[in-house]
């Protein structure tokens, strides 16, 4: 390539004959990298733009090398011998042959920025080249871009993520305004009357979606504008590698289609890793090591192989490891990634066999949920389900289109998977499905038809659950298993008589169904405190002398097994007892308290019962306005947690007089501007919204200043003792045998749990709540 001269300054980097679009960030990071390592390697998917990204980089930071910024295209390069010889080309050696140490000499009093180019098929030819020449050679420093790790000492990892996109439509949102508008730039760049309309922006988000916002997909996607419309487009997507062939023929062969793209990046892995492709391409919405290990192993790819084959597909970014999946690494595939390797599956006869792995997987992890739901691991089976939905989806539908209508049902079957996260409409839709070709006789059949039944309850669907719980009766009693669904049977109407404005009724049947469940053993430990829930409730709805024993059997029972989401209900309760008892500054601790355990889990029925409770104590403290917009965050929560039941029925019995407190003491426009304020809240602007309050006064008694206390494990409380002593973080750290980080980290974390910022305050709180 010849040289060209820019500003005085040598080099071989090309012009750009196309705008370049977005990537601020990373180019800012990537030129503070440069300039603190000797060797920055640009790693992602194919097709992520990791070449114009570098190319980017690099000539933007010209001025720093003046002997030249050099391009070395490696695509074409398969023999790794010559790799020495070829970037001396490129740097204007022309020696006949050239060793890597002449080449290092030559570089040995320049400085300079060597750009190596697509190097992923050389990865151990590139990391012997510059093991030998950057010692040697200090002012040399090299920018790479590759589909994995070169693998030399010092080597810096940037991974380059495609565009972001979002489900929004508004061209102006940054969440997809990149994508967008690379889009746009080169669909007109053959059709240049196509304009981004309020018509079209949301089929043209959609492709970008669809495509996972790779930039090559993008602009092999945006040339067929010329010839279809968006939405023709987005129709043929399915078959994407046969829509996008239309690349520019002057790309590198291995970039002018997306077909070619990932047939490159299929060859660089090894058989047993494109085995591995291929059936991870089975998973929907990603996976974790376990899932991978159980249902890819193999005779040809062994259980003991496949973390490393996991971890050679991450370094070629064929896998992605999400972010904030630190507790349990987790991973996915870009959809066309995984497109390619679903294609690869089914070529190779294997699909089924291996989908009824991942159906067989997903079930038994339903049935362990079902058993250990109710323990010390309670969220993070909640989590855990949560992330693996797409997955249990796709096991149902797979069951249910071999007709497979009793398995369906066992991985449908985790009760309270449905309702902590929202999927009420579509638990019930899948139970219906597979309930319908499911007439046998079954104790599975009989624990559907009650999941059926809570959540037609919970979605205030009164014929439908009334016939199904009579269903759920009839079958029971058929097998003979009347002590395992009596209890269930007792409890769902227990909730409706409840719902009904029926307590007398309600609290029979709820005594009834916790002495049954606490019968039946472990694996009915969430409904028994279900059953405790409701009894407490009731009595706080009458105000009886017992509710403080019922609310504080509640907080035990969560605590002796560890269940620390459940927990959260029972401190709510808690805060219910003491905003009755007029304390609303306790309250506010345990509502904080209850918000933290909920908030991993993002339940938003329990957060609007929070809200709604912290609108009544901000009330009995004169915080009128913020009373008036938690009021307005409480109800709209509760319309969005997909629960249709009465608002009346759970916490209305102090709604209204509070609201008309409000009322009273703000004007009308006043009220409604707050109240609407509120009612706009998205879920963490509710949250943050709810969290401010106030130091307690002194504790009346020592049960409240318990209550107080608890809200910090023993842990925190300990250390917030220490401080309260005036300990640095250092000395506790010696006092307790752990880390000052870990120390430092605790102090942070019970200043943010208390709202407060000095260690002076926790000492003055640990006084006001001593015992």
């Amino acid at each position: 390539m010849a040289v060209i001269e820019r500003a005085g300054r040598p080099g071989n980097l090309p012009v750009a004959l196309t705008s370049f679009i977005g990537r601020r960030t990373e180019i800012a990071v990537a030129r503070s990298l440069l300039s603190k390592c000797r060797v920055l390697t640009l790693t992602g998917t194919g097709g992520v733009g990791k070449t114009r990204l570098g190319m980017e980089v690099a000539t933007a930071a010209q001025r720093a090398f003046p002997d030249g910024v050099w391009l070395v295209e490696l695509a074409d390069l398969t023999d790794p011998t010559m790799l020495a010889q070829t970037v001396a080309g490129a740097v204007g050696l022309r020696d006949e042959f050239v060793t890597p140490l002449q080449l290092a000499e030559h570089l040995a009093d320049k400085r300079t920025l060597i750009v190596l180019d697509d190097c992923e098929h050389l990865p151990d030819a590139c990391a012997l080249l510059l093991g030998k020449l950057l010692p040697v050679a200090p002012g040399v420093i090299v920018l790479a871009t590759s589909r994995q790790r070169l693998g030399v000492e010092g080597e810096q990892i940037m991974h380059v993520d495609p565009f972001p996109v979002s489900s929004s439509g508004n061209s102006g949102n940054s969440d997809c305004y990149e994508a967008l508008q690379l889009f746009v730039e080169r669909a007109k760049a053959t059709a240049p009357t196509f304009e981004l309309t309020d018509s079209n922006r949301k089929i043209v988000v959609a492709i970008c979606q669809r495509l996972d916002g790779v930039p090559l997909a993008i602009e092999l996607a945006a040339v067929w504008v010329a010839k279809l419309t968006p939405a023709q487009v987005l129709s043929r997507l399915a078959n994407r590698f046969g829509l996008l062939t239309d690349g520019h023929h002057g790309a590198r062969p291995h970039q002018r289609t997306l077909q070619a793209t990932i047939d490159w990046s299929f060859s660089l892995c090894s058989p047993q890793e494109q085995a591995l492709w291929s059936r991870l391409s089975l998973f929907t919405g990603g996976f974790d090591l376990e899932a991978v290990e159980s249902v890819c192993s193999s005779d040809d790819v062994p259980r003991e192989e496949i973390l490393g084959l996991l971890a050679g597909l991450l370094d070629k970014s064929v896998v992605i490891r999400l972010d904030n999946t630190y507790g349990k690494a987790r991973y996915r595939m870009l959809e066309t990634v995984q497109s390619y390797g679903l294609a690869r599956l089914a070529a190779s006869g294997t699909e089924e066999a291996f989908r009824i792995r991942h159906r067989d997987y997903f079930r038994q992890l339903s049935m362990r949920y079902e058993v250990e739901c109710f323990g010390p691991r309670q969220i993070e089976w909640l989590l855990h389900l949560r992330r693996e939905h797409p997955n249990l989806r796709a096991a149902i539908e797979f069951c249910l289109s071999r007709g497979e209508s009793r398995t369906a049902l066992e991985v449908a079957g985790p009760t309270y998977h449905w309702i902590s996260s929202g999927h009420l409409k579509e638990g019930l839709g899948w139970l219906d499905r597979a309930l319908a070709i499911d007439d046998e006789p079954s104790a599975v059949r009989a624990k559907a038809l009650w999941v059926r039944s809570l959540l037609a309850i919970l979605l205030g669907e009164q014929g439908v659950r009334e016939c199904t719980l009579e269903a759920c009766r009839a079958l029971a009693e058929q097998l003979d298993h009347t002590n395992v669904f009596y209890p269930k049977i007792w409890q769902c109407s227990g909730l409706v008589a409840f719902m009904q404005g029926d307590l007398d009724r309600s609290q029979e049947l709820f005594e009834k169904a916790l002495e049954g469940h606490l019968r039946a053993g472990p694996g009915h430990l969430h409904c028994a405190f279900d059953c405790m829930f409701q009894l407490a409730l009731i009595a706080l709805h009458r105000d009886e002398a017992g509710a403080g024993d019922l609310v504080g059997r509640c907080l035990d029972f969560c605590e002796r097994h560890g269940a620390l989401w459940s927990k959260s209900y029972a401190l709510w309760l808690q805060a219910v007892y003491s905003w009755r008892r007029g304390d609303p500054n306790t309250a506010l601790y345990l509502l904080h308290e209850s918000i933290r355990l909920q908030q991993p889990v993002n339940d938003q029925t329990g957060l609007s019962f929070c809200i709604e409770v912290i609108a009544w104590c901000e009330a009995e403290n004169a915080q009128w306005e913020r009373a008036a917009a938690l009021l307005g965050a409480a109800v709209a929560m509760w319309k969005r947690s997909g629960a249709n039941t009465s608002y009346d029925a759970i916490h209305r019995f102090a709604h209204d007089e509070v609201e008309r407190q409000v009322r009273m003491e703000l004007d009308a426009d006043l009220f409604a501007r707050c109240y609407a304020e509120g009612a706009r809240c998205t879920l963490e602007e509710a949250v943050a919204l709810s969290l401010p309050y106030p130091v307690p006064e002194q504790p009346r008694t020592e049960a409240e200043g318990k209550a107080q206390r608890a809200v910090l494990t023993p842990r925190e409380a300990e250390i917030a003792e220490l401080v309260a002593q005036g300990m640095s973080n250092r000395k506790i750290a010696a006092s307790l045998v752990i880390s000052p980080r870990t120390a430092e980290a605790h102090v942070e974390h019970i200043l943010t749990k208390l709202g407060f910022s000095s260690r002076t305050q926790i000492a003055m709180w640990m006084a006001t709540t001593s015992e």
